[in-house]
């Protein structure tokens, strides 16, 4: 392991460290409970943890101010891992109630105008990233590339913390694709371990467009199939899964979208006859 994977081996151990620290971790355990209804323990295994913030994040990639990555500041924080389980970077996600004690520390580290002016950029990002090249990894596949060719599909999805709770909730075989329109790099590593993908992006026009390049170049390879699951209404699938109403017809979608009847398919949890049709299935299995 070199100098700088034993560095970043350490700063995501502590980011997890200061997500249940009792003190540091409290808002943003707050927002995972209550906003997101996730335990913040069944997290630690999946490394997301929080930077505080007054953490002076040392780095030198872009946005950098004094040597020290600020925008990372107050926000929960995912570890992001190639293929061979090597750390890449860190993600982001912005705990909207750290905006004010954020502010505070910026203003008295750089002044006040400047601080403002960063608390305001801070606050037009919901994720922000390190610099690394998303289009060339797939988020979970290091973890999960086992499950997948024992499921013969890998379930895909847009968001780290979608495939996170799809994972914590039994759905192992769950992929992401880091929020990035499917690049054929990402297709060849997951075409390493399986011919079928599950397509479960968000329901809104950037998944839609995200489906349909999927769908695009995953044909003109000539080596892979897909079914697309629609999602009801307008949730993501990290909110699916975790709705005792919707869960049960997201798995049964999953677990039956490898199916070569529905090869080229959608699965969708929107149409009223689908979940009729799902519901009895279900009923019939119990």
């Amino acid at each position: 392991m070199t100098f700088d994977q034993i560095r970043l081996e350490k700063i995501s151990a502590l980011f997890v460290e200061e997500l249940h620290d009792e003190d540091d971790g409290v808002l943003a355990r707050k927002y995972l409970k209550e906003q997101r209804n996730l335990d913040p323990e069944m997290l630690r295994s999946y490394e997301v943890g929080f930077c505080p913030p007054w953490v002076k994040y040392p780095h030198q990639g872009k946005m950098n101010v004094d040597g020290h990555l600020w925008y990372i500041r107050g926000r929960l924080i995912v570890t992001i891992r190639d293929l061979w389980g090597r750390i890449l970077g860190f993600n982001g996600r912005r705990v909207d109630a750290c905006e004010e004690e954020l502010e505070i520390c910026l203003r008295s580290q750089y002044g006040n105008e400047m601080g403002m002016d960063m608390t305001r950029e801070w606050s037009k990002r919901k994720w922000v990233n390190e610099s690394y090249v998303k289009s060339n990894h797939v988020y979970n596949l290091d973890r999960r590339r086992r499950d997948i060719l024992r499921a013969g599909s890998a379930v895909v999805v847009e968001g780290c913390m979608d495939a996170i709770v799809l994972d914590a909730n039994g759905i192992h075989n769950v992929i992401s694709t880091l929020g990035t329109a499917v690049s054929d790099v990402q297709l060849s590593l997951m075409r390493r371990y399986t011919n079928h993908l599950a397509l479960c992006f968000d329901p809104d026009l950037a998944g839609s467009e995200n489906t349909r390049k999927v769908l695009e170049n995953a044909r003109a390879s000539g080596a892979m199939m897909s079914t697309i699951v629609r999602l009801n209404g307008k949730m993501d699938p990290d909110e699916a899964i975790l709705d005792p109403r919707e869960a049960p017809m997201l798995r049964w979608a999953i677990s039956n979208a490898p199916s070569p009847l529905r090869e080229g398919r959608m699965i969708d949890l929107s149409n009223d006859s689908t979940r009729l049709a799902i519901r009895l299935l279900l009923k019939e299995n119990q």
